[in-house]
């Protein structure tokens, strides 16, 4: 996965679709993937985008 930050959001590589980027934010958090958006946003929970930024930024 390639990572990219763009001002206080990170553009997140799909793991299975090369070239496809997700807008993450880390804080709030947020992710533009589908397991984000239909399933995780609903239950408070966070996807392997926002786990992976938050890594990186020594957040978790």
């Amino acid at each position: 996965m390639d990572l990219k930050k763009e001002g206080k959001e990170y553009k997140v590589e799909s793991a299975s679709k090369k070239g496809e980027f997700y807008t993450v934010d880390p804080y709030k958090p947020s992710c533009s993937c589908a397991h984000f958006i239909f399933r995780m946003r609903k239950s408070g929970g966070v996807c392997k985008h926002i786990i992976k930024v938050r890594k990186l930024l020594k957040l978790e």
